[in-house]
């Protein structure tokens, strides 16, 4: 389990979740608000569903840029070394191999 969790694959996966509940905490206040009309839920829908897609892709939004910017500021690929933590003094060595093909 321990080698499954300590992939490049997962530790990218994980930065990605980072921004989900950025943009559902949007889309929630957006649902809660007492001016929404009956007929924005669809739009509304709509572009929060293009948000969450646009993680996949960095180049349709400017948050999937800032999570990927995040990771690479810590990981160094050639070594395989990621640097965690609240002040990044943890290193971690990271697998190549996916997640689930221990």
């Amino acid at each position: 389990m321990v080698k499954a969790i300590k992939t490049e694959k997962f530790v990218r996966f994980l930065y990605f979740l980072l921004d989900v509940p950025k943009i559902l905490r949007e889309s929630s206040l957006q649902f809660q608000s007492d001016y929404l009309f009956i007929t924005e839920v669809s739009t509304k829908l709509e572009t929060a569903l293009t948000k969450v897609e646009g993680l996949k892709d960095s180049d349709l939004l400017p948050i999937a840029v800032t999570f990927q910017a995040k990771f690479q500021s810590n990981y160094n690929s050639e070594s395989g070394l990621f640097k965690c933590g609240k002040d990044c003094n943890l290193d971690v060595v990271l697998n190549k191999g996916n997640a689930m093909g221990m």
